[in-house]
């Protein structure tokens, strides 16, 4: 403005004119920009990031060597990538949830590997992959099926089910034995032994036994 004044070429005058309105655009420009970035700072919302983002667009397309409004257009980029994230994972996590499956969920792990989710995926995991076990073990239905449950997974969620499973098939090898048996030795045992847990068939076994007790005694 100051050398317009003075000068006393027309067409040097309106380029300093153009130069000095320019600079006015530019650091209202800035000053707008530099409030907006503070706001989303304060704020911390996507939207106030992308306002001043395109401030300071705004600004550098009128001076693209404004080193400021280029720091600060770098760190809206970033922050509003840092958004973009959350909401693609926050989208991704729904449909896993959704869906279910261990595939989902390992998935996930492959494309958050630091997400929000880690702990709970692999807490998923882990449950469908017991119980895809316990599963098998039950079909299988064997004292060995058992057993390896029951050493694979120490303190599982189906262990009491497995324990449960393995003692009643050992109860019936032991009453099979019992019964082959047949005397009154044999059923006492059955009844007392503490060893055997489960005795499914200690009414039964009671009933034998009172039975060569008043044969024995009639």
């Amino acid at each position: 403005d100051a050398a317009a004044s003075v000068e006393s070429d027309t067409n040097k005058k309106n380029e300093y004119h153009e130069a000095a309105k320019k600079s006015r655009t530019c650091s209202a420009l800035l000053s707008q920009a530099k409030s907006l970035y503070k706001t989303a700072q304060e704020a911390g919302t996507e939207d106030a990031y992308l306002a001043a983002k395109e401030k300071c667009q705004s600004l550098l397309k009128n001076n693209r060597y404004d080193a400021l409004a280029q720091e600060i257009l770098l760190d809206c980029e970033a922050q509003i990538a840092t958004y973009a994230h959350i909401r693609l994972e926050n989208e991704t996590w729904d449909r896993v949830i959704k869906g279910g499956s261990k595939e989902l969920y390992e998935a996930y792990l492959a494309d958050f590997p630091e997400g929000t989710h880690v702990a709970e995926a692999e807490a998923m995991i882990k449950q469908i992959e017991e119980y895809d076990l316990w599963v098998q073990t039950d079909n299988e239905g064997t004292m060995e099926a058992y057993r390896h449950y029951l050493n694979t997974t120490k303190a599982g969620t189906y262990t009491s089910q497995a324990e449960a499973a393995l003692g009643a098939l050992i109860d019936d090898v032991i009453w099979d034995k019992t019964l082959a048996a047949g005397d009154e030795a044999a059923f006492r045992e059955y009844i007392e032994d503490t060893d055997n847990k489960c005795k499914l068939h200690l009414q039964e076994a009671q009933a034998h036994l009172a039975v060569k007790m008043a044969t024995k005694y009639a």
